[in-house]
């Protein structure tokens, strides 16, 4: 009985070993990618990918959730909270992705 319990213990602890250094690889990467987004966002403009125009993210927006018209950042309207994924282009109206997912 002890000894299938320390085999069973020798079999598991490398596994565990080998998903710990997975999910420490896994979450390294994605925090790198969640501060790569927030420090594009923390900037003042969005450069078009269309047309290359800068736009301004911080100005009078109008909220697709409950039509209030709201000075602010674009992504999130402070009245009712509702978060955009994307907002057009001044100049083209080419959609610009603010790297939310839906």
């Amino acid at each position: 009985m002890r000894l299938s319990r320390i085999i069973g213990l020798l079999i598991r602890v490398p596994l565990y070993a080998l998903y710990g250094a997975w999910a420490l690889v896994v979450g390294s990467i994605s925090l790198i990618g969640r501060a790569r987004r927030g420090a594009r966002l923390l900037s003042s403009s969005l450069p078009c990918p269309s047309c290359g125009a800068a736009n301004t993210l911080h100005g009078r927006w109008k909220c697709r959730g409950c039509s209030a018209v709201y000075h602010g950042f674009v992504g999130h309207c402070p009245l009712c909270g509702a978060g955009a994924s994307f907002f057009p282009c001044a100049k083209c109206s080419v959609s610009i992705s603010l790297g939310r997912r839906p």
